[in-house]
């Protein structure tokens, strides 16, 4: 996977629809170069924040940066060329390529699921054979194969080597920041197990199995909101300590005030209902989240992206039940 689509065909997509960009005349190289280095991203993208896509770059068909980086800026290139994304026809390229990663990164996979991918990756192989011929690499092929691949070996994501290459990059770094010949695996050894022992013994309590609080402070009763104090007050008392945090971890997943959580599905469409979280408090060792529901208007397939809006009502939720965590940008 990581070869095939964060190296392979997502980073070619991303330079065919900028030399679009450039042949229309809707932005030259300087405003491509400015927009990906001035874009701000949110907090989950940030350890995936990638360099600014240079001229030289688009001459030679390459896009710089990691699988990671190239991941993340295939995934926001709609949010950051959102005025121009309309005017290019090769979008429908990145659409369909986009569901089709949507459903490859998928966990659970449903097998139901699978002729329809089948579909999309023929039909995105014909359209890169009419519009994008010169690019038609292996790994544009590999992707019709991907189907075959899931019947036989499962889910793609767990035979993805992202893990591993990002677990091995710390050992390179450390390897060349010491400069130590004498002995080298002892020193990445040693220096492993040393910050794992930081981690562990830092200022963290495990309220659960799967949650983890890394620091928090005492906060009053009367500090809080009314609209949270109506929410708690029939599980707590005015008396008991209430500890607020920024951030938990949950599954070794950072949590944090402002994350976007899918809460539910809804209708037999199984439509995302979105919630923000407000408030983590650790209240008698259990942890109370206090989010604002999102009421879902549309869903825009040339951004890929729901449109919501603020519904004002707070609930109390339950991390551990929720479907998944989205980046709050």
């Amino acid at each position: 996977m990581m070869h095939d689509i964060a190296e392979g065909v997502c980073p070619l997509i991303i330079n065919a629809l900028l030399n679009e960009v450039i042949q229309q005349r809707l932005l030259t190289y300087s405003n491509i170069e400015q927009r990906t280095s001035c874009f701000i991203y949110g907090f989950y993208d940030s350890s995936n924040k990638p360099p600014p896509v240079k001229r030289q770059q688009l001459t030679h068909s390459t896009i710089a940066g990691t699988a990671s980086q190239k991941r993340c800026l295939f995934r926001l290139f709609p949010i950051i060329f959102h005025d121009i994304i309309d005017d290019l026809t090769l979008l429908p390229l990145y659409t369909i390529l986009r569901e089709i990663i949507s459903y490859i990164y998928a966990n659970p996979l449903r097998k139901s699921w699978l002729p329809y991918l089948d579909g999309l990756c023929k039909q995105f192989h014909c359209l890169m054979i009419e519009h994008l011929p010169a690019r038609v690499t292996p790994k544009v092929h590999f992707l019709t194969e991907y189907t075959r691949s899931i019947e036989m070996h499962g889910l793609p994501i767990l035979n993805s080597c992202m893990r591993f290459e990002a677990k091995h990059l710390y050992f390179k770094q450390i390897a060349i920041r010491t400069f130590n010949f004498k002995n080298p695996l002892l020193t990445l050894t040693k220096r492993h197990q040393l910050r794992y022992c930081m981690l562990n013994n830092s200022n963290s309590f495990c309220y659960s199995s799967s949650i983890t609080v890394r620091s928090s402070k005492s906060i009053k009763w009367s500090k809080l909101s009314i609209p949270v104090r109506r929410l708690l007050i029939n599980f707590i008392n005015e008396t008991d300590l209430i500890y607020e945090c920024t951030s938990i971890y949950y599954h070794h997943m950072n949590v944090r005030t402002g994350s976007i959580v899918v809460h539910h599905l809804a209708h037999a469409e199984e439509i995302p209902i979105f919630c923000q979280i407000h408030h983590l408090l650790n209240i008698q060792e259990k942890t109370t989240t206090i989010a604002e529901m999102l009421n879902t208007i549309s869903f825009d397939e040339n951004l890929w992206s729901y449109e919501v809006e603020f519904s004002g009502t707070l609930v109390t939720i339950d991390i551990e039940h929720c479907f998944d965590i989205h980046p709050h940008c």
